[in-house]
């Protein structure tokens, strides 16, 4: 049995923060929760996947976060402090990679910690898209392309599974390439 991506759910994730990334770091120090905001299908069976931190830290401006509402937080088993979905930076990686961790206290054990409102989980999605768009995503990570191999690649190395196009460009006037994975909700 595969691991099929949710999108607009919130999974338990090692996210790499682009600061990290950029002091040379390859892994993620923590395991935190994300919100997987698209999932493309890529040549066959390979599907490609953006993921977005919540953290606890209030963002510096507020305007590349969304606050998570507590009863959401309170029904996903997460803690009673606030948390905001960063959306100015993201993790890209070949589904189901290996950075995916198990979310606590699931029985059976589980990556997901279940569905964001779909108005909020549409919010998170619009809001990276738009920082890429106008050239503000924070430089680093959200350019990592975790390969199923384990190897990371950027896209515009031009290798293997980026060789033609790039699975995904982030940077400004880049695209999304594929075909949307289903919802799942």
């Amino acid at each position: 049995m595969t691991l099929e991506p949710k999108v607009g759910w919130l999974l338990n994730y090692s996210y790499l923060w682009a600061d990290d990334h950029r002091r040379g770091d390859q892994e993620g120090v923590k395991n935190r929760p994300c919100a997987l905001v698209t999932a493309t299908r890529r040549e066959g069976d390979r599907i490609v996947a953006i993921v977005v931190p919540v953290t606890h830290s209030p963002p510096a401006d507020p305007t590349t976060a969304i606050e998570i509402p507590p009863v959401t937080k309170a029904r996903l088993g997460l803690d009673a402090q606030r948390s905001w979905i960063i959306c100015n930076e993201a993790n890209v990686f070949a589904w189901p990679g290996p950075d995916l961790r198990a979310a606590g206290g699931r029985t059976p054990p589980s990556v997901w910690y279940g569905p964001l409102p779909p108005k909020l989980a549409t919010a998170a999605r619009e809001k990276l898209l738009g920082f890429a768009k106008a050239g503000r995503l924070r430089p680093g990570a959200a350019h990592r392309v975790t390969h199923a191999g384990g190897g990371q690649r950027r896209p515009e190395e031009g290798r293997g599974l980026t060789a033609a196009r790039p699975l995904v460009d982030l940077r400004p006037g880049g695209v999304i390439c594929g075909r949307p994975v289903r919802q799942n909700r």
